[in-house]
């Protein structure tokens, strides 16, 4: 399934309006490009295991059965993909 055809079933006004959804499905999309046919390296190789908090997350199930059907490693895909959301968004918060 691509990542275009998910419905993000947050109210447009909690993220952010209309336009702020758009930059989120480019930066998903451009992240799973990117790492198209390839396997994320070692979590260490993202952050270092020192920063590394197991937690308790929940998602909408067709938002995990996105990441794990990109296979192993989906954790760090979806950690990369809130990392990169992060570094955007820095700056506007």
């Amino acid at each position: 399934m691509a990542f275009d055809q998910l419905t993000l079933h947050a109210p447009t006004e909690q993220i952010g309006g209309p336009s702020r959804l758009c930059r989120i499905r480019k930066s998903i999309t451009a992240i799973s490009e990117a790492n198209s046919g390839r396997e994320v390296g070692p979590p260490g190789s993202l952050i270092s295991g020192e920063n590394k908090q197991q937690i308790t997350l929940r998602l909408d199930s067709d938002v995990l059965d996105f990441f794990k059907n990109t296979g192993a490693r989906y954790q760090s895909r979806i950690n990369a993909v809130l990392r990169e959301y992060m570094k955007a968004h820095r700056n506007n918060a």
